[in-house]
């Protein structure tokens, strides 16, 4: 993209503002000023009589009595965590390596990454065990660079550094034969964290989230932990200079992470909350809590979106804001400090928003969006992709009661309630009482643009949406169904964002190539001048509608309706019954081009057909079968795992990191437009018995469903009042 193009859409999309911000930072770094604020030091010259305020007791043991005397209100009494009984670990769809599995590899000096590989190697905090790629230890953190070839991804230098650790050791601590073995292991965490990295030096401190994180971590760890016998007087010595460096460091650069318009800001406003809130001795603190607070609400109000949906249009980004959002409402209560009314209620929109997103079975989500395996309060063992922990206790913090049944997934109430009373005598509502916000329905997120179709036994999610805020992946009319409980359709997730040598597998997961929808002509409709930007930004529009009692989504996007394409993109959804659907896609245009259609499968057995692919799921065989009004696909195929230099694709990523071979079912039509094509998806049984240009019949078994279409072309507006489905 030439700078002139690129600076125009800069200024379009993000606005001066934006720029203006940014150029400032830019400034801020070659006039020296970050040099001057982040000078070479080591731990010891950090002093508790320079950080604290005058009357602080400052030698170890008095400042260590000092805390332990006057403990600030948290999530629990410091030194005694919540007991956990043995029913909250799940016999099924839990964490691998189990609690005790990941304690023994910390013992061994080794971590578990993204909540679920373990490192291969003992931990050192510079180098990525994985690759075995390097960064510089003695760089201050503002001279370096987060995206180097020789460094690899920095998400894989950081994840040890996030202390999931932290959080285990404080959960099987409260299981009492493990409570010395935890205290002296995280003591050996933390001082060989703080020995590798001092104030300031390196790339542990290049980002304020990550700072941020990894302070929420450390401390949870130190407060449960706090009072075994290896931790001695120093220990809050220790902890007291990480919380002030950490603080430090989010408050000289937090406008930074405002410029981002993303997570990152509220991480950040929180890290300086707690700092403040648990260690008001600070000189700094009454300014970081007033500071924290208000980028907190302001950030909030601005990233939730009045239906719920969130800014960086990704799940998993949401349930970290989300997780944010609670530990810093939940602090504001406990210091008797509380939000406001309105920040309540955007997390009462975030909930009530996931929770219709939601696989019941299994509280996983569409692995929809960018995930980089972030989890900011992993306090269940409940799978990194059980939404479950997160959405129970943000519930329960607006509303006093549970919003699943009892479960595995109420772990994180008791860490963060445990001042509650009468926590666990508070059940959900008896049947028949159920109220709206548990009623999982066919709704329609306008303003994020997220469409569902509830039917008893399958769902449909599709994504079409009128962007104002940056877009992550090109996943305009992308279909995810589960069915029976299966994510039989899905979303291929992230991988890593920066994939070194292999530019095109890091850029393949963002593509269209990587969705459950149509490309044309082989290519993506958006530039990427960087990482995690891309133009134009798209824009759609959908309907939502009820004909003959069939649910019905109808959605267009403007992605190629643009030289040299001058293509535009229509999809309708259709719930047949409770388990067959039917999608139409209509491209709408003139001349010849290359449609590809793609739908990503669970990986599970399959088999060919001669129109499409049976998938052998643990709940029965389900089949997709597709057809065009222009004849016979010029390609068909399912591949899997296809990487080759001229070709990368059938595969998924279900945690960061990870690559796993998926089954793609893939057909093509090089045919002059317009077109349209019809896909059936459903039980063993399930396909096209016959189609014109306007009508599909469908078999289900015995049952036989008529659709009648009208033409390509019609305005969307009277598209749905045209759809007829008859059924014997």
């Amino acid at each position: 993209m030439r700078p002139i193009t690129l600076a125009y859409q800069i200024l379009r999309h993000l606005g001066p503002r934006f720029a203006l911000s940014r150029s400032l930072l830019q400034l801020k770094r070659i006039s020296g000023k970050q040099a001057r604020q982040f000078k070479n030091r080591s731990w010891q010259s950090v002093s508790l009589k320079e950080i604290s305020k005058k009357g602080t007791p400052t030698s170890e043991g008095e400042y260590s009595a000092f805390k332990t005397q006057n403990p600030p209100p948290f999530f629990f009494p410091l030194g005694a965590p919540p007991a956990i009984d043995e029913m909250l670990f799940p016999a099924e769809g839990k964490r691998t390596p189990t609690l005790e599995d990941r304690v023994a590899l910390l013992a061994e000096g080794r971590a578990t990454y993204f909540f679920h590989q373990p490192s291969p190697t003992p931990i050192d905090w510079y180098e990525n065990g994985f690759d075995q790629q390097r960064a510089d230890h003695a760089k201050p953190w503002y001279l370096s660079s987060d995206y180097q070839a020789d460094q690899g991804d920095p998400r894989f230098l950081w994840e040890p550094s996030r202390a999931a650790w932290a959080f285990d050791l404080a959960r099987i601590s409260s299981r009492s034969p493990h409570l010395q073995e935890a205290a002296e292991l995280y003591q050996s965490w933390l001082k060989s964290w703080l020995a590798a990295c001092p104030p300031f030096l390196g790339f542990q401190w290049y980002c304020g989230q990550e700072t941020a994180i990894r302070l929420s971590a450390i401390i949870f760890g130190f407060w449960a932990l706090s009072g075994r016998n290896s931790h001695r007087d120093n220990a809050w010595n220790h902890i007291a200079k990480f919380a002030w460096a950490s603080a430090y460091r989010i408050d000289c650069q937090i406008d930074y992470a405002i410029s981002q318009k993303n997570n990152h800001a509220l991480n950040e406003a929180l890290g300086l909350l707690l700092v403040a809130h648990l260690f008001p001795e600070f000189k700094e603190s009454k300014r970081w809590l007033k500071k924290g607070a208000t980028v907190f609400e302001k950030e909030l109000k601005r990233q939730v979106y009045r239906d719920g949906s969130y800014v960086q249009h990704s799940f998993n980004y949401q349930r970290l804001a989300l997780d944010a959002s609670m530990l810093a409402l939940r602090l504001g209560e406990l210091a008797e400090r509380p939000f406001s009314t309105e920040l309540y209620g955007c997390i009462d929109r975030m909930v009530c928003f996931l929770y219709q997103m939601v696989e019941p079975t299994t509280g996983q989500l569409p692995l929809y969006g960018h995930n980089d395996g972030a989890c900011l309060l992993p306090l269940s063992e409940c799978d990194f992709g059980d939404f479950r922990p997160s959405l129970q206790c943000a519930y329960y913090l607006v509303h006093q009661k549970r919003l699943f049944e009892p479960g595995p997934w109420d772990e994180p109430l008791l860490w963060l309630f445990s001042s509650d009373p009468s926590l666990k005598t508070k059940e959900c509502e008896e049947p028949g009482q159920t109220s709206r916000d548990r009623n999982q329905r066919s709704i329609a997120f306008e303003t994020g643009g997220y469409y569902t179709i509830r039917k008893s036994k399958s769902w449909a999610m599709l994504r079409c949406h009128r962007f104002r805020d940056r877009p992550g992946q090109a996943d305009q009319l992308h279909l995810d169904l589960f069915w029976h409980g299966t994510n039989v359709l899905r979303d291929c997730g992230t991988y890593r964002y920066f994939t070194p040598g292999r530019e095109h597998v890091a850029d393949y997961f963002k593509s269209v190539a990587a969705h459950n929808r149509v490309e044309i002509d082989g290519q993506d409709p958006f530039q990427r001048p960087s990482r995690f930007l891309s133009f134009p930004w798209p824009k759609g529009i959908a309907k939502q509608s009820t004909s003959d009692q069939t649910e019905i989504i109808i959605a267009e996007t403007n992605d190629y309706q643009r030289s040299p394409w001058n293509v535009r993109h229509r999809r309708i959804v259709l719930a047949l019954s409770d388990d067959l659907w039917l999608v139409v896609d209509d491209l709408m245009g003139r001349g010849k081009h290359l449609a590809t259609l793609r739908y990503h499968l669970a990986n599970h057995r399959y088999e060919n057909t001669d129109n499409g692919v049976i998938l052998h799921t643990p709940r029965g065989e389900f089949c997709v079968t597709v057809a065009s009004d222009q004849g016979e696909p010029r390609t068909l195929a399912v591949l899997k795992g296809i990487d080759t230099p001229d070709s990368f694709e059938g595969f998924a990523s279900p945690h960061y990191g990870e690559l796993q071979a998926i089954p793609l079912l893939k057909a093509s039509w090089e045919v002059e437009l317009p077109l349209r094509i019809f896909t059936v998806a459903g039980g063993l049984g399930a396909r096209i018995q016959s189609h014109t240009k306007e009508r599909c019949d469908i078999l289900d078994g015995t049952h036989r469903f008529g659709v009648k279409l009208p033409a390509i072309g019609i305005g969307i507006e009277a598209y749905g009042k045209n759809i007829h489905v008859l059924s014997d």
